[in-house]
């Protein structure tokens, strides 16, 4: 019904017109309102839920569901399955038909999903947002404010690019930066989207009228209102230069660091998951300082679409001479198995952080001293410095 009164009016009219490509979509999410609710008592829920949590985890979610508030019961396992249930039920009702839909019309699905900047906010607004992410033809990130945003969710958009071959990837940016933004401002921030691997600029926004509270609706808006109108064709160059050279040839990135979302699952606390992510991302920062490429590995893509071939582990359309592992607390079962069967064929396993202690949410010793084995430990003081070797940069700048 929603693609029927939302999405076919459009295609209806304007399939295989020049002038209209596709649909955005802004913020769908699937977060818990926030009504004051004390302590952490508020989780995302449907009734369809049930039958599909019964179905894949073989047992029933709503005896459980004090687990997800307390530390009761096999708290974490139930956790893991609830996250990966509501991230499951997204993708099936909303972004696969969706994807699907807009395929089948030549149409280009594309926008952003909600709280981006970390994987705890992408574990209460979608679930998992790279399992949503790769059903857009055209997979996008929100920029707002003069800020940089998170490597993480630069780095979630361009990682499921890069892997199911899409080659553009939109940012919607410059949103509330204010009116008195300036040319220098919009420069940096465009520029920082293309070294993440973003290079389809979507600016917020253009109004044809500034009547009445128009012109407060998270400024700036960059249209012909504005005194600089006239010269605006200078950064709008700019930016569509920088974005061309983004565009072209490959990417080929030297490392996949896996994305620990699913730790944030069985996090004691909200705070819990928000302290490992300040870390993972300081881990994020400290690769793109030392200049290595690196692309984001999700779980449940792996899970899916992810081999070893020519020693080198392939996930989709990228092939990684190196897979590193931040501090996480639990592992997937096959995200093991695949990287014991990469390590066999002489590629390079690292774990940054604490290795993970569970697997699937429960203790599995033998597994986890089995990583132990073959993956080394390394200071983030050290990973570059170790990484370099395994990781030559395709050129180099000098004089």
């Amino acid at each position: 019904a929603f693609i029927n009164c939302s999405f076919k009016p459009y295609t209806d009219i304007f399939q295989g017109q020049p002038h209209a490509m596709g649909i955005f979509s802004d913020e769908p999410q699937i977060s818990a309102l926030d009504r004051g609710y004390p302590n952490e008592g508020k989780a995302s829920y449907s009734p369809v839920m049930e039958k599909i949590f019964q179905e894949k985890w073989g047992y029933a979610l709503n005896p459980v569901l004090p687990s997800l508030f307390d530390t009761v019961g096999d708290w974490r396992k139930v956790r893991l399955d609830y996250y990966r249930t509501l991230a499951y039920c997204m993708e099936q009702a909303f972004s696969k038909p969706i994807g699907d839909y807009c395929a089948a019309h030549d149409f280009i699905w594309t926008g952003h999903y909600n709280a981006e900047d970390n994987p705890v906010g992408n574990m209460l607004n979608e679930g998992n947002l790279m399992q949503q992410l790769r059903h857009m033809q055209q997979p996008g990130i929100d920029a707002l404010g003069l800020r940089y945003n998170s490597v993480h969710c630069g780095k979630t958009a361009s990682s499921v690019g890069n892997q199911y071959g899409l080659r553009r990837r939109l940012s919607e940016l410059f949103g509330i930066s204010g009116h008195n933004m300036s040319f220098e401002d919009r420069m940096w921030i465009t520029s920082w989207h293309t070294l993440m691997g973003i290079n389809f600029m979507c600016p917020h926004l253009y109004l044809y009228s500034m009547k009445g509270s128009r012109k407060r609706d998270f400024p700036p808006t960059i249209s012909h209102q504005q005194p600089y109108w006239s010269q605006n064709k200078l950064f709008e160059d700019y930016s569509a230069r920088l974005c061309y050279f983004a565009s072209t040839g490959r990417t080929r990135a030297e490392v996949c660091v896996l994305n620990p979302i699913e730790s944030d699952y069985v996090e004691p606390t909200l705070q819990d998951a928000r302290k490992r992510d300040d870390g993972y991302e300081r881990l994020l920062q400290g690769l793109m300082g030392a200049h290595i490429n690196f692309d984001m590995g999700d779980e449940q893509i792996i899970s899916e679409i992810a081999a070893v071939r020519d020693g080198r582990f392939v996930v989709g359309e990228m092939a990684y001479p190196v897979v590193l592992l931040p501090d996480m607390i639990t592992i997937r079962a096959s995200t093991l198995r695949l990287l014991d069967e990469f390590h066999q064929a002489g590629g390079t396993v690292m774990v940054c952080g604490d290795y993970p202690a569970l697997v699937d949410a429960a203790p599995d010793p033998a597994a986890i001293a089995a990583l132990k084995a073959y993956a080394p430990q390394v200071s983030e003081e050290a990973l570059a410095s170790v990484l370099r070797p395994e990781t030559a940069p395709l050129f180099t700048l000098s004089g």
